[in-house]
């Protein structure tokens, strides 16, 4: 049975972006497939634990040492953190292959790789130049020079999204035929169980209105500028419609925004919502919004459409080829209110349309993107890895994972 070492910044009940979810979808699958899996990532409240769960070791650490000036140095200590403890779970039982989540696990992953002599295989989720379009200042430097190494050290490179596959291929020189595209899935089997609407609305002060759902971090690539500028429009065609906003970050900038709008009474931000609330507003949910600048896959549009809420989107990146393939939605131009107000309000009002996305989004997701699914694409992928490498004489510690068109 291959022993795999998954190394992960977040795993629930720490949640900070899409890669805890990513991870906790997919190892089950994997131990499932028939590997021996741990999973070694950072302790959301302070405290070092080593649980079982669906079959999955899981290794919750903390970083130490003298206090970070900034976010790369609590990368580093934590990196160191995560290479203790996975040294101390290898004990005499070697690992086969270490699976990395982005550049945040870069720094453990390298040296474990090398200590070990045991391939690596990443899973790029975003990148920092997509992100930001372009890069601005040394900090996204960093990041994107740890990015490169990550895919110049790994055997193969994992991403969810034609779009992706062409973004580390075009910025970081890794040869085509060294990335695997592997979507993002969700659990199309098991869902969280919903709060009672009744109380969903009074804790919220939905009061009786229809809701249209925006979920995602309060950043700038979420498109929520251009979003707040849609919703003046909508809130002029439909009164009685409601955009609620849920997910973490700095709401001032955005509250600000939204009274520039004039949509301040139609506008509630929710914050970070537990996951019955969350279930529970899916359900209530007449759209899911997500008007994406930058967007290398889109799970909230899957978990939208596999609740049976039609989708309003960007035309970028992941989310296009999601929604287009799962024609659970309405694509639109980036950056363009307008066009997002207009694709907003023909699903509000068109019943019989969004009805039919409805139906198609919930059927594509359960067949395609179920992370049973997943798990099976990325074990093979795996498997193929260990039998490169146990006919590879690995002379050169870098030899054969280590390949770039650049250097």
């Amino acid at each position: 049975m291959p022993r795999i070492l998954e190394l992960t910044w977040e795993y629930p009940p720490r949640l900070v972006g899409g890669i805890a979810r990513h991870v906790a979808g997919l190892v089950p699958g994997l131990a499932a497939e028939g590997f021996e899996v741990v999973v070694v990532t950072q302790a959301p409240n302070g405290e070092r634990s080593r649980t079982e769960e669906s079959g999955v070791t899981i290794i919750r650490t903390v970083a130490s040492g003298p206090s970070p000036r900034d976010f790369i140095e609590e990368i580093h200590l934590l990196n160191h953190a995560l290479a203790q403890e996975a040294v101390a779970a290898h004990g005499g039982e070697s690992f086969d292959l270490i699976h990395a989540h982005d550049w945040l696990a870069l720094f453990a992953a390298r040296a474990l790789k090398h200590a070990w002599r045991v391939p690596l295989v990443a899973t790029i989720h975003a990148t920092e130049r997509g992100r930001q379009r372009g890069i601005h200042n040394p900090t996204q430097a960093f990041i994107d020079q740890a990015e490169w190494h990550l895919c110049y050290e790994a055997w193969r490179v994992i991403c969810c999204s034609q779009a992706m596959q062409a973004e580390i291929h075009s910025f970081f020189g890794c040869p085509e035929d060294k990335i695997c595209v592997i979507p993002n899935g969700i659990d199309t089997q098991r869902r969280a169980p919903a709060a009672p609407e009744p109380q969903v609305r009074r804790q919220l002060a939905l009061g009786a209105d229809r809701i249209v759902l925006f979920v995602g971090r309060l950043v700038w690539e979420k498109g929520l500028a251009p979003l707040l500028r849609a919703w003046a429009e909508v809130a002029r065609e439909a009164p009685e419609v409601r955009l609620v906003v849920v997910g973490g970050g700095d709401q001032g900038p955005w509250q600000a925004l939204a009274r520039e709008c004039g949509v301040t009474d139609s506008v509630t931000f929710a914050g970070h919502v537990d996951e019955a609330t969350l279930s529970s507003l899916y359900q209530m949910a007449q759209s899911a919004v997500m008007p994406s600048l930058y967007e290398p896959f889109g799970i909230v549009a899957l978990e939208a459409m596999g609740s049976g809420v039609p989708v309003v989107g960007s035309e970028v990146g992941g989310l296009a080829e999601v929604v287009r393939q799962c024609q659970g939605g309405l694509l639109v131009p980036p950056d363009r209110p307008q066009a997002l107000s207009r694709a907003l309000l023909r699903v509000l009002t068109d019943r019989q349309l969004a009805g039919k996305l409805a139906i198609r989004g919930r059927e594509s997701v359960e067949e395609i993107y179920s992370w049973r699914a997943i798990a099976k694409r990325t074990g093979a992928v795996l498997e193929e890895v260990l039998r490169e490498r146990a006919r590879t004489q690995w002379d050169d510690p870098v030899h054969p994972a280590g390949r770039n068109t650049r250097h």
